[in-house]
């Protein structure tokens, strides 16, 4: 089983308005990414905040471009910011529906628990201590 270690990146690759983050093909075969940013835009904001993860699997899914520096020639996989971003609001909606499985409601579906539970995080809090129970709306 791979780990997950940190990564920051520098620099996006810009092509075009569309901003691709390069992934090291050995670096993604070695481990599972927690990327996060160290580029700041002009306004001193980052691209994005906190972690996105990624693995082999989603990453070999993006074509590769080879560069050259000072330790030689190595292959990038391209992927788009974009792409990572709603990969891991997906894999963040699967661990949410997950964690709240024990939740049940006789008038929410359990995905509308889930996005209940994942805009007020107060809610949540509750419901995690408490161990589930039953959701019902404020009449």
């Amino acid at each position: 089983m791979k780990t997950t270690v940190k990564y920051g990146i520098d620099f996006p690759i810009w092509n075009g308005g569309t901003r691709l983050i390069g992934i090291a093909i050995w670096r993604i075969k070695k481990n599972n990414l927690n990327l996060f940013c160290n580029y700041r835009r002009k306004d001193k904001k980052r691209l994005w905040e906190g972690n996105l993860y990624v693995n082999e699997k989603f990453v070999c899914k993006y074509p590769t471009k080879e560069y050259s520096g000072k330790n030689g020639k190595f292959k990038v996989h391209l992927v788009p910011l974009d792409d990572i971003k709603e990969y891991n609001t997906k894999l963040w909606d699967k661990y949410y529906a997950k964690q709240n499985a024990n939740l049940t409601s006789p008038i929410y579906s359990q995905k509308q628990i889930s996005d209940i539970l994942k805009k007020n995080p107060i809610i949540r809090d509750i419901a995690e201590h408490f161990g589930g129970g039953e959701l019902t709306p404020n009449l």
